[in-house]
């Protein structure tokens, strides 16, 4: 047969003979024993449906198919499929009805409100890169439901999730951010931040002087062989613990010392004052280290340093004298004040460095005649920088201008103190104490030093401790307490004492002890000397929490915490001195009124038109909204103060974004308020009460709630009438010790000079503050009106 008459088919290669030549091996069997079981039928069916096609089985019959997906998937799995109950009969050849089998079995119910928790809380770990974290990210997207939102939101959770602060701050910064900038931008920080790592680690120095290039040939091959394996841990000087390269906890954060980033407080090479500067030569050829010993950042003088003034170039200059300097330097601002405004100045190749790799700017280098002596000047060289601080000298310079000596050795003669050996006791220590006691009888005579008998009395307020036994022995139900503990407790509490029910709680911690039931440590009060130790407990008038801690420390009985509570709020002296109640949230209320109240009353007592006052209030803005008179009329109206024509033309406000503008500003300022408030609870009528007066609080009784929130009208015991707010107020449970006939009706024709004006406007016509989309502005109607209208009105 011709090769044209060959059909086409026979000219394809058959996939399973490739595969067979390929050596393609079936996947491994589904693993149901353990582990993430959905994770693992997805990977198994992923690579089963790559098997059927590359070994061509996809294009077999159904039956051939689910033969070799059981005979590839192990024995766990073909326990399950003889367990599966088929919807039909035939189900069990058909590859899509057993697949869809597994799935039901291997996929769990998907809550998808907790597969959405576990991406919104997923931050990037330390040692994660952008790239790992936004796979994670994916892969936890996929069961969210998130629809086309799904790279939105995953650009928002890099955002918020990213463990560098200050990359968070770049992003939130970035106008129209999307995915992919948002990715773009984070992997060029991780790559700088990588490069200025290397760049770092490799301009490092680890040596002070200098060395020749056969010893530092020497080192660089030492340090090659002597290069540590990539998990072995070493001491961190940024963080002071001991990890591995690139584990470092202390990145990312910053110093409290010094501001800077990646290190701990406590190993801030900035925290001494004294500060060590390393001058490094650009010049590849030269490895001299010319260091700056002491730069300080403090301008004070103390005890360890030592300043010199000296004239340069005729300029009385301070300097500081540093030992630890090969260089000289000074401040740019004072060689402008040595040469002028514009000093010329050689170029500089060096640059300094500190030994906490801080750079200072070198500007340059400049010659100058420093007088050391009368009429004796020598050239130094100063490196001029550009700091605050004060200028150095070198150790070189200091020695020629004869300001400090080395001295290298010093000789002294030492004198030793020689021990006579020979020296001898001329007593025995027998003889020794015999004579000490016939020398001072009088010490050692009696029982002691006191001339005279002393006589202690004890206390007849102090209870001992025989009183609680006592007490404990004549009570019928501490009795039965005691028995119950020598004997053992029941079973069940129903098998117990009626009388000891309040114990069955904590039977497992009461012991005895000397007849006296504990609990503990601390004694068990029997019923008859509780009262008495409630007045014990609050004798210095201590507030409940300090008394119930002062109480549990020492003492128990069942309900104590409850009677010390109510014996302190009975207290009549505590609530008298009873400090003043915290403020209570802010409510909406209209404050044009005590404003315009205000100005009439200043413009009366300054003899002024009360018209020019409140003309002035209608121009005076309000913040971002305008003046009322804009609010109203869209336009400032003329007055005393001159104004430019083109403020006086009208301008039309958005009505909308005004109201906008007033509830945020009333939000704002009802948030910020009420953080340190705390909200009272209502007093009903009849309630015995508390009210201030001056620096104490008197006993009185609520006689009704009034119109406004916070406002009631209370009767003290005396019989007078006030009304008050409810911060003023406090309800108390002491017994009622009034001596008038009615607590709501006074008997008295007699009515305090204290008592304000009623508030009788409905609350609901009061502006609201946050709820509501109505704000009230003050109009002119309401400013304008009668003494008799502008009355204070308060809540």
């Amino acid at each position: 047969m011709s090769q044209e008459n060959v059909p086409t088919t026979s000219q394809e290669v058959n996939s399973q003979e490739m595969a067979m030549h390929f050596g393609l091996l079936p996947p491994e069997p589904l693993d149901l024993s353990g582990g993430n079981i959905s994770e693992n039928w997805k990977k198994f069916k992923q690579k089963f449906t790559n098997y059927e096609i590359a070994t061509g089985i996809n294009k077999k019959e159904s039956a051939t198919r689910v033969a070799t997906l059981l005979t590839v998937i192990g024995n766990d799995a073909i326990d399950v499929f003889n367990t599966i109950k088929w919807d039909a009969e035939g189900d069990d050849t058909k590859i899509d009805k057993v697949i869809q089998k597994f799935e039901e079995h291997c996929e769990p119910k998907k809550n998808v409100s907790y597969e959405r928790y576990k991406f919104f809380s997923r931050a990037q770990e330390s040692s994660e890169t952008i790239d790992q974290y936004v796979t994670v990210l994916r892969k936890l997207n996929e069961t969210c439901e998130f629809g086309t939102l799904r790279n939105s939101l995953i650009k928002d959770r890099i955002v918020l999730g990213v463990s560098n602060c200050k990359l968070r701050e770049r992003l939130l910064r970035v106008q129209e951010l999307t995915l992919e900038k948002a990715l773009a931008v984070v992997r060029s920080a991780e790559m700088t931040e990588k490069q200025l790592q290397e760049l770092e680690s490799d301009s490092s120095v680890h040596g002070i002087g200098k060395e020749n290039s056969k010893s530092a040939l020497k080192k660089q091959l030492s340090d090659k062989e002597e290069k540590s394996p990539p998990n072995k841990t070493f001491n961190c000087r940024n963080c002071g613990t001991r990890h591995g390269a690139r584990e470092c906890p202390a990145y990312g954060k910053t110093c409290h010392n010094c501001q800077r980033q990646n290190h701990f407080q406590n190993m801030c090479r900035s925290r001494k004052k004294v500060h060590g500067l390393e001058e490094e030569t650009k010049e590849h050829h030269s490895n001299t280290n010319l260091f700056v010993g002491a730069v300080t950042t403090k301008v004070e003088v103390q005890n360890d340093e030592c300043f010199v003034m000296l004239p340069v170039q005729g300029h009385v200059t301070r300097l500081k004298l540093d030992t630890g300097s090969q260089v000289n330097t000074l401040p740019v601002e004072e060689l402008k004040k040595i040469i002028g405004s514009n000093p010329c100045m050689d170029p500089c190749t060096h640059k300094l460095v500190s030994y906490s790799d801080d750079k200072l700017t070198v500007l340059g280098t400049a010659r100058l005649p420093v007088e050391c002596k009368a009429n004796v000047e020598k050239e130094l060289t100063f490196h001029i920088v550009d700091t605050n601080q004060p200028g150095l000298l070198g150790l070189r310079s200091s020695q020629d201008l004869g300001l400090i000596k080395v001295v290298m050795m010093t000789n002294a003669e030492e004198e030793q103190a020689k021990l006579d050996v020979d020296v001898k006791s001329d007593k025995s220590p027998q003889q020794l104490k015999e004579e000490v006691m016939q020398k001072h009888a009088k010490v050692f005579t009696g029982l002691g030093r006191l001339e005279k008998p002393y006589y202690i009395e004890v206390d007849p307020t102090v209870t001992p401790v025989e009183e609680i036994r006592r007490a404990t022995a004549e009570d019928q139900s501490m009795r039965t307490l005691s028995e119950t503990i020598k004997y053992g407790w029941p079973e069940t509490k129903g098998e117990t004492p009626v009388s000891i029910h309040a114990y069955w709680d904590v039977r497992d911690e009461l012991s005895e002890l000397n007849d006296v039931v504990l609990r503990g440590e601390r004694i068990a009060i029997p019923p008859s000397m509780r009262k008495e130790m409630l007045e014990k407990i609050h004798q210095g008038h201590m507030g409940i929490e300090k008394s119930k801690r002062r109480a549990r420390d020492t003492l128990y009985w069942p309900g104590m915490n409850s009677q010390i509570t109510d014996t302190v709020s009975r207290c009549t002296i505590c609530l008298e001195h009873r400090r003043q109640n915290a403020k209570e949230p802010m409510i909406p209320f209209r404050k044009a009124v005590q404003t315009v109240k205000s100005l009439l009353t200043k413009a009366k007592q300054d003899s002024r038109d009360p018209y020019l006052a409140l003309l002035e209030y209608r121009n005076t803005p309000i913040d971002d909204v305008g003046s009322p008179a804009q609010l109203l009329m869209s336009r400032r109206l003329r007055s005393i103060i001159p104004t430019s024509v083109a403020l006086l033309k009208p301008k039309v406000l958005d009505a909308h974004k005004v109201m906008e503008k007033m509830e945020l500003k009333q939000r704002k300022q009802k948030h910020y308020f009420d953080r340190q408030t705390k909200a009272l609870p209502v007093l009903e009528t009849g309630d015995r009460i508390r009210v201030r007066m001056g620096n104490s609080w008197k006993p009185g009784r609520v006689v009704q709630h009034e119109e406004t929130p916070r406002s009631y009208e209370i009767q003290t015991d005396e019989g007078r009438k006030y009304r008050r707010n409810r911060r003023m107020l406090i309800k108390c449970s002491e017994d009622d010790r009034s001596s008038i006939d009615s607590p709501f009706v006074s008997n008295s024709p007699t009515t305090s000079t204290h008592e304000r004006p009623y508030f009788k406007e409905p609350v609901d016509k009061v502006s609201p503050l946050v709820e509501g989309p109505t704000v009230i502005l003050p109009q002119p109607e309401e400013l304008c009106s009668t003494d008799e209208d502008i009355k204070e009105r308060q809540p």
